[in-house]
């Protein structure tokens, strides 16, 4: 595992954060195929350390375990954080002092890739949750995760799966208040989200149809459809098919069974099917990805 000292070429620059101690321990990061203004890492933290950054980004923070914590600026004592998302902005300061190793998955995005998305002028600082507790988010916690994912496969498409779901998460923070979990009119909101990659998750092996998803999420299909392209840039079909691909790709990372059961397993109707979609997903066929990863 390397340390922020150990990879000076990929260090985040001010852009990213202004000033501070930033010296944890990376698990995964972004910086092999670097996307377009942003950055994704997951870091280990210290047991005990000192939190003074300055941020100069948009960035999302996903605890994925609970933390103890004390403000340095306040007379207070420890409060417990549970795992969630916080979101940090420009210029936010959050001096403390934590206790406790943490596992975070960590995007920062640059306020101009930010309007470059969305194709007009956005204030960061509406994002702004310095008060708030973070809180659990399905959406983004699938959307990380594909990013941790995709950058343990080796990012076999370079930077064009990261660059999505940088799009996906620019798209869904302008529509909803970052730590809102309740369904508004005009968005999928993280619970109906959640929900519709559990169903897809527990019917992998079956056919899942345009129908079957309108379902559970409670939608007509040409609202689901808009709702879901508008939040992660996919169509209900490559949703599916993701899914599917990253299901076969974990059970070929392992599992020693063979790629027709596989196949079969995940939903595709037969080997070559899903070996092309796997290709035009990853960039190789299966067998070459069981080749690269064993």
């Amino acid at each position: 595992m390397a340390t922020l000292m150990d990879i000076k070429e990929t260090r985040p620059d001010r852009s990213f954060i202004k000033q501070g101690a930033w010296e944890p321990t990376f698990l995964r990061m972004s910086a092999s195929h670097p996307l377009q203004g942003s950055l994704f890492c997951e870091i280990l933290t210290p047991e005990h350390r000192i939190s003074t950054q300055v941020y100069g980004s948009v960035c999302l923070l996903n605890r994925l375990n609970v933390v103890r914590k004390k403000k340095l600026t306040k007379s207070c004592g420890w409060e417990t954080i549970p795992p969630g998302l916080k979101i940090w902005v420009p210029g936010d300061d959050p001096r403390m002092e934590l206790k406790g190793q943490n596992r975070n998955r960590l995007l920062f995005i640059r306020p101009e890739r930010i309007e470059q998305i969305i194709g007009r002028s956005f204030d960061p600082t509406r994002l702004a949750t310095a008060d708030d507790k973070p809180t659990k988010v399905p959406f983004v916690d699938h959307v990380l995760s594909a990013f941790a994912e995709d950058i343990a496969n080796g990012c076999p498409a370079g930077a064009l799966v990261g660059d999505s779901l940088v799009v996906s998460l620019v798209n869904w923070l302008i529509q909803a208040k970052p730590t809102d979990t309740r369904c508004k009119p005009g968005i999928l909101c993280p619970k109906t989200y959640a929900k519709i990659i559990d169903y897809i998750e527990a019917h992998l092996a079956d056919s899942i149809s345009l129908d079957d998803l309108c379902g559970v999420a409670d939608l007509s299909p040409r609202r689901f459809y808009r709702l879901l392209k508008e939040a992660t840039g996919l169509s209900p079909h490559r949703l599916v098919l993701s899914r599917r691909v990253e299901r076969a790709a974990r059970l070929i990372r392992h599992s020693q069974a063979g790629l027709a059961d596989i196949a079969a397993e995940v939903g595709f109707a037969d080997q070559s099917q899903m070996t092309k979609t796997f290709h035009r997903f990853l960039g190789m066929p299966p067998a070459r990805y069981r080749n690269t990863v064993s």
